[in-house]
């Protein structure tokens, strides 16, 4: 699919489904975003096989697997409904886990910056008393 050799992209991704093409991680996620995107579920690129989406936190990956054909739209509607909600609970607790982190590093530079604001202007203040 990219024209960059499989090797400097990472290697091959192992497909959950029977397809015998090799994709990059980069062309596989990008491929399956789009098929989200334009008809709500995750379908292999090349067989259009349905794909189950899950999240990995271990690893902090989305991890794929061929789940069984849908039958009616209106399971497919409630399938897609719920395999999203299953995904974002998955995801959950390392969004937290991961703002966390970003709020304490923010804090702790906002801290040392008004520290060294306020160290500076005591020192300005301080040098426009001196007669």
């Amino acid at each position: 699919i990219c024209f960059e050799t499989l090797e400097s992209r990472g290697g091959a991704v192992r497909l959950p489904c029977k397809c015998k093409v090799a994709y990059c991680g980069s062309c596989w996620d990008r491929a399956l975003a789009a098929s989200v995107s334009a008809c709500g579920s995750a379908l292999c690129p090349s067989c259009r096989s349905p794909m189950q989406v899950e999240f990995d936190a271990a690893s902090g990956q989305l991890t794929f697997s061929r789940s069984p054909e849908e039958g009616s739209s209106g399971y497919q509607a409630a399938s897609q409904q719920a395999w999203r909600n299953r995904l974002y609970e998955q995801a959950k607790p390392l969004q937290i886990q991961l703002l966390q982190q970003y709020g304490a590093t923010a804090s702790a530079k906002v801290s040392a910056e008004g520290l060294g604001t306020s160290a500076s202007s005591s020192t300005s203040a301080m040098q426009e008393e001196r007669p």
